[in-house]
């Protein structure tokens, strides 16, 4: 990732670690050689958004798709988070690469009909509306596109749609996680090879999220070889 695009997110309000952010440019990097377009769910003032557009920008190759009401999840009470964002889009000079899609997923899946490269998926984390995102709109990603979620620890609803839907589908290989990001690749059916990585992902995950909480409390700290281990196994997965 540049300087300049680095310093560009960094201002903009929004919850990106740098971890996250850096993973996000190299996803949507990775998929530039596919058919397709960008679809981000839940935009906030655009701090994900322009690391997307940056990417399109730069490679000439789609469009992002950027879906939200603007009007904040119910953590947040009464916001209008479109002028800013649209201020952010601007001083980023990327408006050329950027289609604000101003309602929610839900009115929004009404008329889709474009193939998706990356799907983004971080709106409102409620079970029901992250389970709408995700059945309305990965069926449009392309074979060997990626969809993503964030706040796949932190947020329940979200951690219950990888439970039950994501990590069991038949449709996604190639699990990983980065921090609160937890992201797939699309494949038209799935091997018996990959299921049982697949699975082997998910008890990684899993453990990962156990340890992340211990952490966060101060009860428990990896010693650094098993540091090391662990991104060695998370690896193997590659």
């Amino acid at each position: 990732m540049k300087e300049s695009l680095e310093t560009t997110y960094k201002r903009i309000e929004g919850w990106l670690s740098p971890k996250e952010a850096e993973q996000l440019f190299r996803l949507a990097t990775a998929s530039t050689f596919l058919e397709g377009d960008i679809v981000e769910i839940g935009s906030w003032k655009g701090k994900s958004t322009v690391i997307f557009g940056a990417v399109c920008k730069e490679t000439g190759k789609g469009k992002v798709f950027a879906i939200d009401p603007h009007t904040g999840s119910p953590e947040h009470g009464d916001v209008w988070t479109y002028p800013e964002f649209e201020k952010n889009i601007k001083e980023a000079n990327l408006e050329e690469y950027i289609i604000p899609i101003i309602k929610t997923s839900q009115e929004a899946a009404k008329d889709w009909n474009r193939p998706i490269r990356l799907l983004w998926i971080d709106g409102n984390h409620e079970f029901y509306y992250v389970k709408k995102d995700y059945s309305l709109f990965s069926p449009h990603v392309v074979t060997n596109g990626i969809v993503a979620f964030h706040d796949a620890l932190s947020s329940p609803g979200v951690k219950q749609v990888l439970r039950d839907f994501f990590f069991g589908s038949n449709k996604f290989k190639n699990f990983r996680f980065v921090e609160n990001i937890v992201y797939a690749e699309r494949t038209v059916q799935v091997t018996l090879k990959e299921n049982l990585e697949n699975l082997y992902a998910f008890y990684l995950w899993q453990l990962y999220g156990i340890y992340s909480i211990l952490y966060s409390k101060g009860i428990f700290r990896l010693p650094q070889w098993c540091k090391r281990f662990f991104k060695f196994l998370s690896g193997s997965l590659k």
